[in-house]
């Protein structure tokens, strides 16, 4: 599975910006480089993570221990041997879910169909296909920043993911109108650690589905920000995103 560092050194500086506006710390990422920039964020959300449940050792948590932090303190079951990245879409999940009780008819059908399913007890990080769950952190992730940061996340996806996304992006929408970040459960930072897991979570499915593109002229693997394909030279700039090859997880 990917690494923390492996994501973020892959993602670009817009989806690395979100991610320092949900710090607050703006002043320690002046003037670093890409790759300092990523060792202060994963620092700081360590550090974060450790304040919020209240390490008694004082030791800064790794990712995948504040993760599972998070996961409990929301009350989310979850097996002990998964991996990381089940744990965030399990948090994703809960999310979603405590939200969809408040939304109206028509906003819980239109949830729905977009992730393929009839049923909210359907929604699990088992039961959701990867494309499905890539829509549903999405839409999460989206709102959180708008609830937040009062800003929409810059979005550049495949033209199925696009398609799908009216909900997040549309004038339905939701809002995160829940009091999630206004537990009390371990202080502030549980404020600043909920939406960068569901951040970096989104960076994870961007980051898979990089993996996927291919040039649309010579079928090369291209990098999901790339402006010329390094096999043949083609202008990716002037491709428009229907033009290039995608391949969707089932």
């Amino acid at each position: 599975m990917e690494t923390l560092r492996e994501i973020l050194m892959h993602s670009d500086e817009k989806d690395l910006q979100t991610l320092i506006d949900y710090q607050k710390n703006d002043k320690r990422f002046k003037g670093l480089d890409k790759y300092n920039k990523v060792s202060a964020i994963i620092d700081e959300i360590s550090v974060n993570g450790t304040n919020t449940f209240q390490n008694i050792l004082f030791k800064k948590n790794e990712y995948d221990s504040i993760v599972r932090d998070v996961a409990k303190q929301l009350k989310i079951s979850y097996n002990k041997y998964a991996t990381t990245d089940i744990i965030e879409t399990e948090i994703v999940v809960k999310l979603i879910s405590d939200e969809f009780k408040n939304m109206s008819v028509d906003q819980q059908k239109e949830i729905l169909d977009n992730l393929g399913i009839d049923n909210i007890s359907n929604i699990s990080a088992a039961k959701l296909s990867e494309f499905a769950i890539y829509r549903l952190t999405a839409i999460a992730a989206n709102a959180i920043a708008r609830a937040i940061l009062g800003k929409r996340l810059p979005f550049v996806a495949s033209a199925a993911l696009m398609r799908s996304m009216g909900i997040a992006f549309g004038p339905v929408g939701w809002g995160v109108s829940t009091a999630w970040f206004a537990f009390d459960l371990a202080g502030p930072n549980f404020k600043k650690t909920i939406p960068s897991i569901v951040h970096i979570a989104l960076l994870r499915q961007k980051y898979r589905e990089n993996k996927n593109l291919k040039c649309p002229n010579c079928q090369s693997p291209i990098p999901l920000y790339a402006k010329f394909c390094m096999e043949c030279g083609t202008n990716l700039e002037k491709t428009t995103t229907s033009d290039i090859n995608f391949i969707i997880p089932n």
